[in-house]
């Protein structure tokens, strides 16, 4: 098989299992687990653990992927060994349940070129990621101790070793919606980023001095706590 699909469903109340099980009978590349409710994270955890294949990808129920999404994502990591997650950019539509090449464009995530520093401004990977199944025994799973921005932290984690690669090209769709678990509690997405975001700024700090004064720069909207961390 080409492709493995792991499909957790953490205690959803909705209808999924009866439409999972219909795909069981037509395909045998599917694994499903039917768990009690847990955290995100855990769930994708569970999911990671139980794969068999050199690249893994996680597709959240709103969002959706062109076509050729996973082969340009595997073939990205393929070209460079040196990187261990590939991401492209994606269309934010409004659109619930719709093909990619159909989809009203509200907006556009159209990342910069990556860079560490980048990735310490803002999580520029999107909702479209694939990444190396080994890079988990190197720095581990996703933090369960978040509940939106664990994400974050595991790409911040890989890039304090391994850079990452961005394909300029728009390889998926992004729904925004009220019930987003980002939007539904904004003031809690923005502590857990602020947390995330300053433990690797202050790790980078203590571990660069001589990089200090660029990565303020590129922060300057938090000069003041970098200056802090430099006076430590």
């Amino acid at each position: 098989q080409d492709i493995e699909i792991m499909v957790i469903n953490s205690g959803s109340p909705e209808n999924e299992d009866a439409i999972v099980r219909e795909f069981l009978e037509k395909y045998d590349n599917i694994t499903y687990i039917h768990t009690h409710r847990e955290k995100l994270y855990t769930a994708w955890n569970r999911g990671i653990k139980l794969a068999q294949g050199q690249y893994i990808t996680n597709a959240n129920t709103d969002d959706r992927h062109r076509f050729d999404c996973l082969e340009v994502l595997a073939t990205a990591l393929d070209n460079h060994p040196e990187c261990a997650v590939s991401y492209g950019n994606s269309i934010i539509t409004d659109n619930v349940d719709c093909k990619f090449e159909d989809a009203n464009i509200l907006r556009k995530h159209e990342w910069l070129p990556y860079s560490y520093m980048n990735l310490l401004r803002k999580c520029e990977v999107g909702p479209q990621p694939m990444w190396r199944a080994s890079i988990h025994d190197d720095i581990g799973y996703y933090s369960d101790k978040y509940t939106v921005v664990g994400d974050y932290d595991f790409w911040l984690r890989i890039a304090e070793k391994y850079p990452l690669y961005h394909v300029a090209e728009e390889l998926g769709l992004y729904l925004t919606h009220d019930n987003n678990l980002e939007h539904q509690n904004q003031e809690g997405t923005f502590l857990e980023s602020s947390e995330v975001k300053w433990k690797y700024i202050e790790r980078f700090v203590k571990s660069n001095p001589f990089s200090s004064v660029e990565l303020a720069k590129e922060l300057d909207h938090h000069l003041g706590r970098v200056s802090e961390l430099m006076n430590e």
